[in-house]
């Protein structure tokens, strides 16, 4: 992204277009300090009427909240994790929504700045913004089903759970949690601490979305979701592939044809031959159709 073009794009309301090519740029380059930023746009582009220029002043005050409470502090991993859980939990009031968990509000960042509830990884997306802004050592991990959060200091470790108000998680709550997503008896991989990228949480974000709108059989809203998955992870030969096939099913054979054209080429280039080969298969049964 250009630089000054996301304190350009705070100052005004943004229209769909300008929207877009935010995104697009910020796929070419998904920088940590404006995942917030991207992921309200992305909300935005559901909620058009949404002050926009609102929710950016608010992502401000969190940024200086958690400024204020870190700069010139020395202080534990636990003592961190306690931190952003008074300035995001009790400060700004954020927390799980438990009642309407799938509601597709939990995973709009207007909405969940707007009702102060959402998702794991929606709420997960503002911790990640105080953290950068107050310059803590906080990540996203690639845990399953449940999105939570590493913060490292003085040489310490802790991980937080910012559907529960940022509450520190012991491992034996992460075990439990795994369990109720995975059923009984599964076990902590080493893998589900490995760091996410700011790319990944928002794909991450975006799929919640996109599983909620195919399982209403919203296939429309699918494809749209998946066009937005594709702009700000434009090298994901997957998405591409999954986005020629929705766009097939709902007769639109021109679109298909360019993302099934883009599938094989970003499946060549990254080795991927498997998907390179039946993305080109689909490419040819689709030709001969249209012809």
């Amino acid at each position: 992204m250009r630089p000054g073009r996301g304190r350009a794009l705070r100052e005004q309301a943004m229209h769909r277009g300008e929207l877009r090519q935010a995104l697009l740029d910020w796929g070419q380059e998904p920088r940590a300090d404006l995942l917030a930023d991207a992921a309200l746009w992305l909300g935005a582009l559901d909620r058009p009427n949404a002050d926009l220029a609102a929710c950016e002043r608010h992502l401000r005050d969190i940024a200086a909240a958690a400024k204020a409470r870190f700069t010139g502090q020395s202080f534990s991993a636990r003592e961190g994790v306690e931190a952003l859980s008074e300035i995001l939990g009790r400060g700004f009031h954020y927390e799980g929504d438990r009642e309407q968990y799938d509601a597709p509000e939990n995973a709009n960042l207007v909405d969940v700045i707007t009702r102060r509830k959402g998702l794991p990884v929606a709420l997960g997306i503002l911790y990640l913004h105080a953290g950068h802004a107050a310059g803590l050592d906080i990540t996203g991990l690639n845990f399953p089903a449940h999105f939570v959060l590493r913060l490292e200091a003085a040489g310490e470790m802790a991980i937080l759970d910012p559907f529960n108000k940022g509450a520190e998680m012991s491992a034996r709550e992460l075990r439990l949690l795994l369990e109720q997503a995975m059923g009984p008896g599964a076990r902590l991989d080493p893998d589900y601490y490995q760091p996410v990228t700011p790319r990944l949480v928002l794909l991450r974000l975006q799929n919640n979305l996109l599983t909620r709108a195919l399982q209403a059989g919203d296939e429309e809203k699918g494809a749209e979701y998946l066009a937005r998955m594709s702009w700000i992870a434009p090298e994901e030969a997957a998405i591409r592939y999954d986005l020629g096939k929705l766009h097939t099913r709902l007769a639109r054979y021109g679109d298909a044809l360019e993302d099934f054209r883009q599938t094989v080429d970003l499946a060549r280039a990254q080795d991927n031959w498997t998907l390179a080969t039946e993305a080109a298969q689909i490419l040819e049964r689709l030709r001969k159709k249209l012809n």
